[in-house]
């Protein structure tokens, strides 16, 4: 079990995050099983919006954002940690 105060490191494989950016990028989601999912969500349109300052509108890009859900397994075993 990983010390409290410190948090643990992992070094993972450069291909293996690669992979998964790759994969997220195409499919919009990764599932690892027994760990969990990683999607892709859109989190907002782009909009205008206007600055009472200079009296100009401006539009707000749009961004995605990456979602982790974990597996019920991996829940629990957290559960259990604390």
């Amino acid at each position: 079990m990983p010390n409290k105060k410190q948090p643990a490191t992992i070094k993972v494989d450069k291909n293996f995050t690669d992979a998964i950016t790759a994969y997220l990028l195409t499919k919009g989601s990764v599932k690892i099983i027994g760990f969990g999912i990683f999607k892709l969500k859109r989190m907002r349109p782009i909009k205008k919006g206007f600055n009472p300052f200079t009296g100009e509108y401006d539009s707000f890009s749009a961004y995605t954002k990456i979602v982790f859900s974990p597996t019920i397994k991996l829940k629990e075993k957290i559960q259990q940690w604390r």
